[in-house]
């Protein structure tokens, strides 16, 4: 079967698809890391892979699945204390912590703060330079 094409027509190039796995794979992580159930038996299975295959693959790029899986959580939290209706235990909630406790040292692990010292810190930076 042939398709008539009028005389104007011009083909569209075809586009080099890049693809960046560990940018992709970020991506995932970004999307999953507050899951309460995630970790990296969890994500291998959902790309189809091993998590020892999962590992080998993010070191050679220079990441482990624990940096990325915390970082994540890290800039979510940091987001969401930004929202001053938010309570330090939600924020955690939100990122995967059932435990402020928890959470407070993670997140001071991060950021040399606790969480609600970090909002403090935050609001106070603000305040300032709009002064």
């Amino acid at each position: 079967m042939t398709v008539p094409l009028p005389n104007d027509f011009h083909q569209i190039p075809e586009q080099a698809l890049k693809v960046n796995w560990h940018e992709s794979v970020n991506s995932l992580i970004q999307t999953y890391a507050p899951l309460p159930w995630f970790n990296i038996e969890w994500f291998a299975q959902l790309l189809g892979m091993t998590s020892r295959t999962l590992q080998r693959n993010l070191i050679a790029e220079g990441m482990t699945f624990r940096e990325m899986h915390d970082a994540a959580r890290r800039d979510l939290a940091i987001e969401l204390l930004k929202e001053p209706e938010l309570s330090a235990q939600e924020v955690a909630w939100r990122v995967g912590y059932d435990d402020l406790s928890n959470f407070n040292r993670a997140f001071k692990k991060w950021t040399g703060y606790t969480a609600p010292a970090y909002r403090k810190y935050m609001k106070d930076l603000e305040d300032s330079q709009s002064q």
